[in-house]
């Protein structure tokens, strides 16, 4: 009684200060999404990305370079030799390398952005999960605190029998274990609701769980259009553009350096001065590209098969979404009419009680189909909401 009190006023505490809570399940989801590591990590990728197409369009593939030296015969022969030199070189980009460097860019970056979209909606998954989950814990907790006001309602009134000489003791001992099993499983219920509540409020960073969280069924749509499938085939554009870059840039960057040498040969002669431009070509071999396509190659042929396998698995998660939803709107009336049944025969045997000519054992085990009845609807009601948000997260629908 006490256990139960302490989380009462617990609630109403929270309850207290949800003046500012999530009311829907939009709401829920932006809670959630702000509070996601991946996010953080993502749009750092997106920045270094977005510097990479900045750098791909400078003047140089890399910074330019001073070099400086200076050689002397005095270790050896002495004959005051001196040769100074100063050259400033740069990189040169290969035909097509710089235009294939700023598609690299431009592709990572498409992919960072489709790979965000792909993550927001991996985020309103598991939001989705965790509303339906808290929902059916707070259905299932009021559904147990109802059948523990009926089972002390059902003792109280055996107890006045009893006193009255109208039942047998055992029949109050029969109502007291109802309670006690009622009280027992509503405790159980109200830890569950706790945890979920917990998990949700959570994940989600609100205050209080959204009020409203049902969705409308999204229409179908081409599944290419899915975040997943999209962040795929941004990747398979990457590694294309990969590809083509290892394809233009076959040789290491050429190098133009200017430089300004100042010698003499011996002691007492001018300095000479020359000035003079060097160049230097790497050469393109075998050795240094095979690897380098082999790889760009693999990334593709991995980015495609990656894109294929996705597809696959959202076909089946689609279908499969879909027929849990039928399955669930199939059964709702059946779980009707079973606890319009069940009423029926509580009614009836409650009527059979009052006027002795059942013992109480049997309206109880009647009252507990009842409460078990009631539990189904709820379950089913939650279940049909649960599947839409399915049907929605496959076909790659955020609220």
């Amino acid at each position: 009684m006490i256990g139960r009190l302490l989380f009462g006023i617990v609630i109403l505490a929270l309850s207290a200060s949800q003046s500012a809570a999530a009311q829907t399940l939009r709401e829920a989801v932006e809670g959630a999404w702000a509070l996601n590591p991946q996010i953080k990590a993502l749009e750092a990728r997106r920045n270094e990305f977005i510097a990479r197409r900045e750098a791909a369009r400078a003047f140089f593939p890399a910074p330019p370079a001073i070099t400086l030296s200076h050689a002397t015969d005095q270790p050896i022969q002495n004959r005051n030799q001196r040769v100074t030199e100063a050259e400033l070189s740069a990189p040169l980009w290969l035909p097509g390398e710089r235009t294939a460097t700023q598609q690299v860019a431009v592709a990572d970056l498409a992919r960072t952005d489709a790979q965000l979209a792909q993550a927001r909606l991996a985020v309103a998954g598991a939001v989705r999960g965790a509303v339906y989950k808290f929902a059916l814990a707070e259905r299932e907790s009021e559904l147990s605190d109802r059948r523990v006001g009926n089972a002390r309602a059902l003792e109280t009134d055996v107890a006045r029998r009893v006193r009255a000489g109208e039942v047998a003791a055992l029949e109050l001992d029969q109502a007291r274990s109802e309670l006690f099993e009622a009280q027992a499983n509503a405790r159980e219920r109200q830890a569950r609701l706790a945890a979920a509540r917990t998990a949700l409020l959570s994940l989600t960073g609100l205050r209080a769980p959204p009020q409203s969280f049902e969705e409308p069924l999204a229409p179908e749509r081409d599944i290419s259009d899915h975040p997943l499938l999209q962040a795929d085939a941004r990747g398979i554009d990457a590694a294309t553009a990969a590809l083509q870059l290892v394809d233009t840039a076959r040789r290491e960057s050429p190098e133009i350096g200017l430089f300004v040498g100042r010698n003499r040969d011996t002691f007492g002669t001018q300095y000479d001065t020359t000035v003079g431009l060097r160049f230097r070509l790497p050469f393109s071999t075998r050795a240094r590209n095979a690897p380098r396509q082999a790889a760009a190659l693999a990334d593709l042929a991995a980015a495609q098969a990656r894109y294929d396998d996705d597809a696959r698995k959202l076909r089946v998660e689609f279908a499969t979404a879909k027929v849990v939803l039928a399955a669930a709107e199939a059964e709702t009336p059946l779980v009707r009419a079973r606890l319009q049944a069940v009423r029926s025969s509580v009614s009836r045997l409650q009527g059979a009680y009052d006027a002795g000519q059942i013992g109480l054992i049997e309206l109880i085990r009647a009252r507990v189909a009842l409460f078990q009845a009631e539990l189904a609807l709820a379950r089913n009601r939650l279940a049909i909401g649960q599947a839409r948000a399915l049907v929605n997260q496959a076909l790659g629908v955020v609220p």
